[in-house]
């Protein structure tokens, strides 16, 4: 499912939980990569509350660790006024 797509359907009536590719960004994409996808799915599905950000299931042992730790690092600085 492609979670802008829910959020657009169905905006504040709905909670996302999830989001996070763990089938191509983080364990195949580059940093630049997941962190571009975090600032999407938080600036796309974000607003007016109902996202809860983590990856869509557990963390593998397939996603490298510098990936890892820049879904969590861009979710925590980033600028919620942005939005």
């Amino acid at each position: 499912m492609d979670p802008v797509e829910i959020k657009r359907l169905y905006g504040d009536r709905i909670v996302l939980h999830g989001c996070g590719s763990l089938q191509r960004t983080l364990p195949f994409g580059t940093v630049a990569e997941v962190r571009a996808e975090v600032e999407g799915l938080i600036r796309n599905c974000g607003y007016n509350g109902g996202l809860v950000l983590r990856v869509a299931n557990a963390i593998g042992f397939d996603c490298p660790l510098p990936n890892v730790l820049a879904f969590f690092e861009t979710a925590r600085d980033f600028d919620l006024s942005a939005l």
